[in-house]
């Protein structure tokens, strides 16, 4: 059996298990966990190499893989009965929630008062970084002084989820792949001005495999800028 029938094989093995372990199902059911990335990749992505950079460094969004966030912490400061030990002053007792279903649970009964002795540390999809509490009808944040070492403990925990900027790298490689159709591996000659075609659009011939032609999809143009169409050549 050749290399490239056994790994073809081995997918659908692996597309069949995860199909009726439900994997592939709804998008919107999607988690961060390894089997949906993989059922992901090998069912539906499987020759998308742009898409598959994404799936293996972005974070599950609404069954979309969007680019690596950190999730976030919610807290609430507790005034406590502990003191300093070396000056004396109450010592605040602090509630950290980093899953969003237990802050939910723990919040659906609470007024706006209540709601205000919440605060979060926030990495949204633009790269915001967002501290603490926000005033009501304005912007500004206020982050306490003892939550200073959490927040340390936020950012140490955002560098080594992210690979220490590498994670984020990564997908906006395959981002930019996604968008322009351009791959490293491909030729990525563009056609010809005046020739019918956009100046987006990449030969998608191998570099080691090349033919006499430029493709992009259906549409083949030559070294002297002649033009046409797969389907065009086939009914002449």
């Amino acid at each position: 059996m050749l290399r490239s029938e056994l790994v073809m094989k081995h997918r659908r093995n692996a597309s069949h298990w995860l199909r009726r372990k439900g994997y592939d199902r709804n998008p919107g059911l999607r988690d961060d966990s390894f089997l949906h990335r993989l059922a992901d990749i090998i069912v539906l992505r499987w020759n998308d190499w742009p898409s598959f950079l994404m799936i293996i460094t972005g974070m599950c969004f609404g069954g979309n893989w969007s680019e690596p966030t950190m999730k976030t912490w919610f807290y609430r400061i507790r005034s406590g009965e502990k003191k300093h030990w070396l000056t004396g002053y109450p010592k605040p007792s602090i509630l950290i929630v980093k899953d969003y279903d237990t802050y939910r649970e723990m919040t659906k009964d609470l007024d706006e008062d209540g709601m205000y002795e919440w605060g979060a540390f926030n990495n949204n999809q633009d790269g915001d970084l967002h501290l603490g509490k926000r005033y009501w009808g304005g912007t500004f944040y206020d982050l306490e002084s003892c939550m200073v070492p959490y927040l340390t403990r936020y950012l140490l925990n955002w560098h080594f989820r992210n690979w220490f900027g590498l994670r984020t790298q990564i997908y906006h490689l395959g981002l930019k792949c996604k968008v322009h159709r351009k791959h490293w591996y491909t030729c990525n000659e563009v056609p010809p001005p005046g020739g019918g075609g956009y100046n987006h659009w990449h030969c998608e011939e191998l570099r080691w495999r090349h033919g006499p032609y430029h493709r992009f999809r259906s549409y083949r143009w030559d070294e002297n800028g002649a033009s046409f169409n797969v389907e065009d050549e086939r009914v002449g």
